[in-house]
């Protein structure tokens, strides 16, 4: 049986794959489909923010260990 520390780094690891899969589907759509520079710079802004996110995270899933 898993442990507590298992069981909410499975769940933030399930959750970090879903959350980037969803930042890569829009911002492709994004950056693909729009028109001018204006969509582009919010995906642009969504990846970064994404990325400070997932690294604040990773930070919180390893001091709750």
């Amino acid at each position: 049986m898993p442990t507590l520390s298992q069981a909410i780094s499975v769940i933030t690891i399930l959750f970090i794959f879903g959350y980037w899969t969803g930042i890569f589907l829009l911002s492709y759509h994004l950056i693909r489909f729009g028109i001018g520079t204006h969509p582009r710079r919010i995906a642009f802004a969504m990846i970064i923010g994404s990325v400070i996110l997932t690294i604040m995270s990773i930070m919180l899933l390893i001091a709750i260990k």
